[in-house]
């Protein structure tokens, strides 16, 4: 499973659980927000130094979300409640987290054999894919990018509006 698969995935289950009794431009319209409060829980963790496969991210997304289907909490707005659900998980699981992000890493014979192959290879260029955990969080990072630069747009468009009227 890649990042998209995970998102697609989640998107899908927020729509057919959270989602089925609203219009779909209702999700549609919330979309973008919901992609951005999945990719939290990558930055949260890129932000800690933790390393998780998607697998992993996939499976506490989706016990996040049966807790919101069993709690019966009423939502007023998916994404930030998403959003900050996931910020909570993190800080009340930090230590088990940690334990588990340290107990996936490479061990230290392994980076030692890996050191000494990249350090032989000097004339070979050596291209690092990012992790799945870096790839979660630039997609939250670029999300808010975009929203920053819409906001920024729409108050130029208006401030040139404003002075047109005033032309007038």
């Amino acid at each position: 499973m890649t990042v998209p698969d995970l998102i697609t995935r989640i998107l899908a289950q927020l729509e057919g659980q959270f989602y089925c009794d609203q219009p779909r431009r209702d999700f549609m319209q919330d979309q973008k927000y919901l992609v951005a409060a999945i990719g939290t829980y990558g930055w949260e963790c890129h932000q800690r130094g933790w390393e998780f496969n998607v697998e992993f991210i996939y499976g506490e997304l989706c016990r996040l979300l049966t807790s919101f289907k069993r709690s019966g909490t009423d939502v007023v707005w998916m994404p930030s409640y998403l959003q900050n659900a996931i910020r909570q998980h993190i800080r009340e699981h930090a230590e088990e987290l940690s334990a588990q992000a340290k107990a996936a890493r490479a061990p230290v014979g392994a980076k030692r054999v890996l050191d000494q192959v990249l350090d032989g290879a000097q004339l070979a260029k050596v291209v690092l894919e990012p992790t799945q955990t870096q790839l979660a969080a630039s997609i939250y990072r670029d999300v808010a990018k975009l929203r920053r630069q819409t906001a920024a747009e729409r108050r130029q468009r208006t401030a040139e509006e404003r002075r047109q009227v005033s032309l007038l």
